[in-house]
């Protein structure tokens, strides 16, 4: 039982001092072995195909925005870059296809942080309350890499289908590039549920 001096303490605000003043935090749930065992079986099947589309669709999108990007990797002025080509197959790697890897997983790592930030949403008005800029430049460069992302996967796209047999609609490169981006969004909203969700 409390006690207090007078009526007045009774109904006084708590202050901040006050351990019972400070917000419950949600308690977390280790998830367990099967969920991870689930988890990590799906993502051995689903990462390497879309890494593996992502990859050879931007790595053209490269090549058709900057000819650069075409050189092979046995021919980069680093030191032991030419023991490449001794293996079968690697001579034909080339700088897009590393480039088009990379920014697939920055881009992936990004939408994860995106979702990440939008789980805690006072958190993420609080940061916006309290430093603006930095908040605004942060979605400004995260916006430019998924534009950019986008970008790259549409010219990919478009050139592979100009140069095949058979026409391809003008609509179908749009289409498949808004599919391709919805995927990546789901998938990192996946892992972010899986790694930071708080469970009761």
């Amino acid at each position: 039982m409390l006690d207090f001096e007078s009526f007045d303490q009774a109904f006084a605000p708590v202050g901040p001092d006050d351990e019972s003043a400070r917000p419950v935090q949600r308690l977390k749930k280790r998830r367990t072995l099967k969920e991870h065992v689930v988890f990590w079986s799906l993502n051995a099947l689903i990462l390497p195909i879309v890494a593996i589309c992502a990859q050879a669709i931007g790595a053209d999108g490269l090549r058709r925005m900057m000819p650069v990007f075409s050189l092979r990797l046995h021919k980069l002025p680093i030191p032991g870059a030419e023991f490449i080509k001794s293996y079968s197959g690697f001579e034909r790697l080339d700088v897009a296809m590393l480039a088009a890897f990379a920014l697939f997983v920055a881009v992936t790592l990004l939408w994860v942080r995106i979702f990440r930030e939008l789980q805690d949403f006072e958190d993420l008005k609080l940061q916006r309350s309290q430093n603006p800029i930095r908040f605004f430049l942060l979605a400004t460069i995260a916006g430019i890499v998924l534009a950019a992302d986008a970008g790259i996967f549409w010219v990919g796209l478009s050139s592979q289908a100009s140069s095949g047999w058979s026409e391809t609609p003008a609509w179908v490169p749009t289409v498949a590039t808004v599919l391709y981006m919805a995927a990546c969004s789901l998938l990192a909203a996946w892992h972010s549920d899986f790694h930071y969700s708080n469970r009761i």
